[in-house]
């Protein structure tokens, strides 16, 4: 590893230096070599430097009756923070069943009905989740395509409205025909 540093032979024979500054087939001095295994960094850094903060950050001192106060607050309002989540579970749950009752009963009655409360779902949601409303057993056949096209439409028509106000904030006539792709 030490010949990569100080090579016997240079590689042009008109050179007098090679890269490091030393004479070619010179041996390095000793302290030179150790020098250059300390840079090798042959131990690994066990953890990352800590980084200071430059805020003075001063501990306020508490009582152990204030500590014990703390944590009470704290425990309560975990406990409230998990009771109100399970209510609000318990709720979006009834909704989702009472939603599903709800189609199947419209699925009998107004099936039309059905296919906008679908379509309107549909193009509020995410692709991800109307790639899963699709999946579900009462979605009409081929909805998803005509919330597909609608929803390129509506892209293709915000490219020309934003291309349109971008070129009346060039100071250009805004009433120019933009090209459709």
């Amino acid at each position: 590893m030490i010949a990569f540093f100080w090579p016997v032979a240079l590689p042009s024979k008109k050179m007098e230096v090679n890269i490091m500054g030393t004479v070619p087939g010179a041996v390095p001095p000793r302290a030179e070599i150790n020098r250059l295994k300390d840079l090798q960094m042959t131990k690994r850094m066990t953890a990352r430097p800590v980084k200071s903060s430059r805020k003075n950050r001063t501990a306020i001192p508490m009582s152990p009756a204030m500590q014990a106060a703390m944590f009470k607050v704290a425990n309560v309002a975990a406990n409230v923070s998990r009771k109100d989540e399970a209510a609000q579970r318990a709720a979006r749950q009834a909704i989702a069943d009472t939603v599903a009752e709800w189609i199947t009963w419209l699925n009998e009655d107004h099936p039309e009905s059905v296919e906008e409360f679908y379509y309107e779902i549909c193009m509020l949601a995410t692709a991800g989740n109307r790639n899963r409303i699709a999946k579900h057993s009462l979605m009409p056949e081929g909805l998803l395509d005509r919330v597909e096209e609608d929803l390129k439409a509506q892209k293709k028509e915000a490219e020309r409205e934003a291309a349109k106000s971008r070129a009346k904030e060039d100071g250009k006539d805004g009433d120019t025909a933009v090209a459709a792709e």
